[in-house]
């Protein structure tokens, strides 16, 4: 039982280790990744052309106020 609990313990601190290497942490994100993301959620959103295209407009907006 306590060998899965440290094994638990370790797997956990493990992710938290991981996410700030490999993900940046909690860095905030680059305009860019800002953009990418928000086009990921029309994509999967959206099946309509005008409604897709009305979302990366959006998309777009939020990026040139990054910018």
């Amino acid at each position: 039982m306590r060998t899965l609990i440290v094994v638990i313990i370790a797997a956990i601190a493990g992710y938290f280790i991981y996410q700030e290497m490999f993900l940046g942490g909690g860095d905030a994100p680059s305009c860019k990744q800002v953009f990418e993301s928000c086009s990921k959620k029309c994509r999967r959103a959206e099946t309509e052309t005008t409604a897709y295209n009305a979302c990366l407009k959006t998309c777009q907006g939020a990026l040139d106020e990054c910018k």
